[in-house]
């Protein structure tokens, strides 16, 4: 529990101290689609629209852990630098949530406890991937071994920073639109209107998940020095292999 606090109160003096760079690149890239959504409802099914914004996401996604890492580190990237990184890591980045996704979902088909346990020895994938180099294969394996002894630490900040936030949106989802904003002018609006109040919701505990879970990565990750592999990026032949 004092570590949880102190790992709390550790991300959010950071978002106080950064809270400009932190929005602009987390939560601005997931306003923007909700935003058009609430002029024209009717691109929201849009399967060619989401596939446009798949990448932008991606790319954002990188440049905000590396935003976290340069401000931490104090060695600041500017703009165009994290556009460049964005653009080396889009491809492996996305290897690497694909697979975490499909290791996730496979064990959650199982039991529900092998999904979550597979869940938090992932915690630190992407730190692994983007800030130690380790290649796809070894941002699994590292973060499997980083994450030994932190389990409950890390359950608990997805519980209070992803699953709760969370809820609210999945239960709008869930509920029959009936009983949601029924007195409104214009219903569908209102539906998208919420679905903005939601969106801010979980945005902000992903942004403070995220910053949790690099606090303890940083922590973590100097114990294993020596334990990364020196390999940059799998290639795809390799990823095939």
């Amino acid at each position: 529990m004092q570590n949880f606090k102190r790992y709390s109160w550790q991300s959010l003096a950071f978002f106080y101290a950064h809270w400009k760079g932190v929005l602009v690149l987390a939560y601005l890239p997931n306003l923007l689609p909700e935003i058009y959504y609430l002029i024209d409802s009717e691109q929201r099914d849009s399967w060619a629209l989401s596939l446009m914004i798949i990448p932008f996401y991606i790319m954002f996604s990188v440049a905000f852990i590396f935003y976290i890492d340069g401000q931490a580190r104090f060695r600041q990237n500017s703009g165009p630098q994290l556009h460049r990184l964005a653009l080396k890591f889009l491809v492996p980045y996305s290897f690497v949530m694909v697979i975490a996704y499909l290791a996730i979902m496979f064990s959650m088909f199982a039991l529900i406890i092998p999904g979550i346990y597979v869940l938090v020895k992932y915690s630190f994938i992407t730190f692994n991937l983007l800030l130690d180099e380790t290649g796809i294969n070894g941002a699994f394996k590292l973060s499997w071994k980083q994450t030994k002894g932190y389990f409950w630490l890390l359950l608990s900040a997805f519980f209070v920073y992803v699953l709760v936030p969370g809820l609210p949106g999945f239960i709008a989802q869930i509920v029959p639109q009936e009983f949601n904003f029924s007195q409104a002018a214009n219903h569908s609006q209102a539906i998208e209107s919420s679905n903005i109040i939601y969106l801010t919701v979980g945005t902000l505990g992903y942004i403070f998940y995220t910053l949790f879970t690099y606090q303890v990565y940083k922590d973590v990750s100097k114990k294993w020095l020596d334990d990364r592999p020196t390999k940059v990026i799998d290639t795809p032949s390799e990823i095939i292999k």
